[in-house]
């Protein structure tokens, strides 16, 4: 049983205090995560280093200081590659790692 099917049967199953419909998105969105970590590379995180996320486009962050954000690269100085770049992000936070978002939640759609 992987990690998400755990955390699923813990809410299901659990002492939690929520609605039907929470538990339903939350089912939702560990069913699809973990469809996603089985089937689809993008879900790894990409060091800033390595490669910048596209210009303007919203994408999770991880920052220097261990924090989870959605921001986006606004503005670039430099050359593609070079070390001496200057990078503007939507946030104060120095991101060191991203991924692109999940596609968002359509109501109505199967939950597995």
């Amino acid at each position: 049983m992987s990690k998400y099917d755990e955390a699923a049967k813990r809410v299901i199953t659990g002492n939690f205090n929520i609605g039907e419909e929470t538990k339903n998105v939350i089912l939702y969105a560990l069913k699809t995560a973990n469809k996603r970590l089985r089937n689809d590379r993008s879900t790894e995180w990409i060091p800033v280093k390595s490669k910048t996320p596209p210009l303007g486009k919203r994408v999770l962050m991880y920052s220097n200081q261990g924090e989870y954000y959605i921001g986006s690269l606004v503005r670039f100085f430099g050359r593609p590659g070079s070390p001496d770049n200057i990078y503007k992000w939507s946030h104060r936070k120095i991101p060191v790692a991203w991924m692109p978002l999940p596609e968002p939640y359509k109501e109505g759609e199967q939950n597995g």
